[in-house]
């Protein structure tokens, strides 16, 4: 065997498996607690700001055409019946006992079944109050001449979105990735 490290790092072979058991076995109980993390912040985060956006919406006397108070009602129906179709069979999943790869596998999926659901039964409640807040603070600002100090709102509100999206998607990616890398484990095994 060379000793030059050159030499090593090319004469080694392609595709060793960079995961071992104790690393699986970690990466799966730390997935698990992502897991329960995200699922109580599900509960929390549409209902919470669905609610205060329907108050201010209110509050601000935005909500005065049936068509508005419509909108409201279903972004409030929409979070509350989200909270059962987000949760449905995810809190009973992880206490199912495994070891190794199938548990870091079922983590995994249990990940991505949640990031899917999301979209629908999470976001998808607050952009609808979101649009019915908006639009008529837009219509209002618009006839009062204050649209322009409507920016910074809109300006912020438009990064959230964005974030929101890019950070789902970069964890769902990562997650993929680590589904692709155990399925070439478990096919060399």
């Amino acid at each position: 065997m060379s000793n030059n490290p050159k030499r090593v790092w090319q004469q080694q072979p392609e595709g060793t498996p960079t995961m071992t058991l104790e690393t699986i076995h970690w990466r799966a109980t730390q997935l698990e607690e992502q897991t329960r993390r995200e699922l109580l912040r599900n509960i929390a985060v549409p209902v919470l700001l669905v609610a205060v956006i329907v108050i201010g919406g209110f509050h601000l006397g935005l909500a005065q055409e049936p068509l508005q108070q419509g909108a409201y009602v279903a972004a409030i129906a929409w979070a509350l019946a989200g909270q059962y179709f987000l949760h449905r069979g995810m809190w009973d999943a992880g206490a199912a006992p495994g070891a190794g790869i199938e548990l870091y596998r079922r983590e995994i999926e249990r990940q991505l079944s949640l990031f899917r659901r999301a979209l629908r039964w999470s976001l998808g409640p607050i952009f609808l109050a979101i649009g019915a807040f908006v639009v008529p603070l837009l219509s209002a600002a618009r006839t009062r001449g204050l649209l322009q100090n409507t920016f910074p709102f809109f300006t912020l509100l438009v990064g959230w979105i964005v974030a929101v999206f890019v950070l789902r998607s970069q964890r769902r990616r990562d997650l993929q990735r680590e589904l692709t890398e155990l399925e070439r484990l478990e096919k060399r095994a």
